[in-house]
């Protein structure tokens, strides 16, 4: 809720474009008090977090868009209440796609972030939630992760549950867990039209993982520990 003072605030956004990217970090809104609603954004970035908001004071939603980075994080959020849908993101590079530690999801049913097409392609992550964070995710049919150094999708749950929803397919080349879970809470569902394909490491990891866990697509694991339990 808004404090006195505070200020709410509806935008449309646009940093860089595909032929002139900004070289440099592009949205970041630190320990920001509010509201921020951003319905249409566009992000073009390279060596710098596409978008970043750490606060505790702040309400962020966002409706439609993309962002596009390379060689950096390119969502990163810590901290606050979050309700984000995107068209788009796009990572390469170093860094990871999607990085959340300690925030909440304030849409329906905990809706934190929906992305229709997620794609990602080298760097140390595609999607990792950690801490605290409570909260649903939802990664549609067209997303890939491919060739990540460390694994694609990790979670590293404290006291939040948080539920994720992945439609779409990732191909871990390295010898990370393709899918590593530790201690964590709620439902973690790879949907019909997924493909998880591990050839060479660590296939899927799970540590002190107390949800419930539905792989209904295709799952090849093809490496040396294939399913590790702990």
């Amino acid at each position: 809720p808004l404090a006195a003072g505070d200020q709410a605030v509806a935008a449309t956004l646009t940093i860089g474009s595909a032929a002139a990217r900004l070289n440099g970090a592009a949205l970041i809104l630190d320990n920001t008090a509010g509201a921020l609603a951003l319905n249409g954004i566009s992000i073009f970035n390279r060596d710098g977090p596409g978008m970043l908001a750490q606060s505790t004071v702040l309400d962020l939603t966002a409706r439609g868009g993309s962002i596009d980075t390379i060689d950096s994080n390119a969502l990163m959020i810590t901290l606050g209440g979050v309700d984000l849908s995107f068209d788009a993101i796009t990572h390469s590079g170093a860094g990871a796609a999607v990085v959340v530690t300690s925030a909440h999801g304030t849409g329906a049913g905990r809706r934190m972030l929906d992305v229709t097409r997620l794609v990602s392609s080298g760097g140390s992550a595609g999607v990792v939630l950690s801490d605290s964070t409570d909260g649903s995710f939802h990664f549609g049919a067209a997303s890939s992760i491919t060739d990540v150094t460390g694994s694609a999708i990790r979670i590293i749950s404290g006291t939040g549950r948080i539920d994720l929803d992945y439609d779409g397919s990732i191909h871990q080349t390295g010898v990370a867990p393709m899918v590593s879970i530790d201690g964590h809470q709620g439902t973690i569902r790879f949907g019909s039209t997924s493909s998880l394909i591990s050839p060479n490491g660590v296939g899927l990891s799970f540590w002190n993982a107390n949800g419930d866990y539905e792989f209904n697509g295709i799952t090849q694991l093809d490496g040396g520990a294939r399913l590790v339990i702990g």
